[in-house]
């Protein structure tokens, strides 16, 4: 058993744990299902589906994850249809982002190297996830993973890229690194850009889901499991025709789309994000069930 789900198990304190403890156990129980269900599915036949059928599968399990941890997940927008290649561009605040977009339009998503090697996790990424991965800060590694990218877009799979290149605690949007985006180019690829963010019941925003900075995977899940409540929202922003764009262009359109439905801390505005920060006060949709 991976030792960061160990560490998220809490002590239940005696033989009478509170209900909130309770709650806790039971979903890092949940969890701990969840994950060795994924690593059975990602171990035997994922592989060996065609797209359709690997959407529906990813779909199920990634749902699962989020049932499993409690996490509702409400979407705003109009979710891409059908299947195609597809850029879906996001903000990155968690290792959850993936599984709540997900269990809506499934994705093939971009992974440093150093995932492939890890114990049961490298395994759900490379075989169920079927990851891209990159070394990450090396520019020569960026022409083959964008040929890599460019060759999945050819293929007609959705490809999920996090272009700030790292994860933040949700209160800001880093810039939008742009070298991937010619791969849109290339293959004449729709952009979809996706705001992601997480509130409690209440509709507080909350960093209980955000894993960045120093955190391990370990104080992730306790924080997570620990959290009275998570709601998990993605915005679908207008798509983007990538048309004769450059690449800078397309990823600040795509960055400045995603801060026009995000509330953020203000920052030093560049160009990508000049646009004003606010909801579209959008009711909120219980997601569709995945076409089978």
């Amino acid at each position: 058993m991976s030792p960061a789900l160990l560490d998220a198990i809490p002590n239940a304190g005696g033989i009478r744990p509170t209900a909130a403890s309770a709650v806790r156990i039971g979903r890092a129980i949940g969890l701990i299902g969840n994950v060795c269900r994924q690593w059975l599915a990602c171990s035997t036949y994922l592989t060996r589906l065609n797209q359709s059928e690997w959407d529906c599968a990813l779909w199920r399990l990634c749902g699962g994850t989020l049932r499993a941890l409690d996490i509702e997940l409400e979407i705003g927008g109009t979710p891409p249809q059908g299947l195609g290649p597809l850029l879906l561009v996001a903000n990155h605040i968690s290792w959850l982002d993936s599984f709540a977009i997900n269990s809506v339009r499934p994705c093939r998503y971009l992974s440093k190297i150093e995932v492939r090697t890890m114990p049961i996790f490298g395994t759900i990424v490379k075989n169920g996830g079927r990851g891209i991965f990159t070394v990450r800060e090396s520019a020569r590694d960026l022409l083959r993973t964008k040929e890599d990218v460019t060759a999945v877009l050819r293929d007609g799979y959705r490809v999920g890229l996090f272009a700030e290149a790292t994860s933040s605690d949700g209160r800001r949007l880093l810039d939008f690194h742009s070298g991937l985006f010619q791969a849109a180019i290339d293959t004449s690829a729709a952009i979809q850009p996706v705001a992601v963010s997480y509130h409690t019941s209440d509709g507080a925003p909350t960093t209980s889901p955000a894993f960045w900075g120093d955190m391990t995977m370990g104080q992730s899940l306790a924080q997570i499991i620990s959290a009275p409540s998570i709601i998990a929202h993605l915005e679908f922003c207008e798509p983007i025709v990538a048309g004769k764009a450059r690449r800078r262009e397309l990823a600040d359109e795509a960055r400045a789309r995603i801060a026009q439905k995000l509330t953020l801390e203000p920052l030093e505005q560049t160009a990508a994000s000049s646009a004003p920060h606010h909801h579209n006060g959008q009711t909120a949709q219980r997601p569709e069930q995945f076409p089978a």
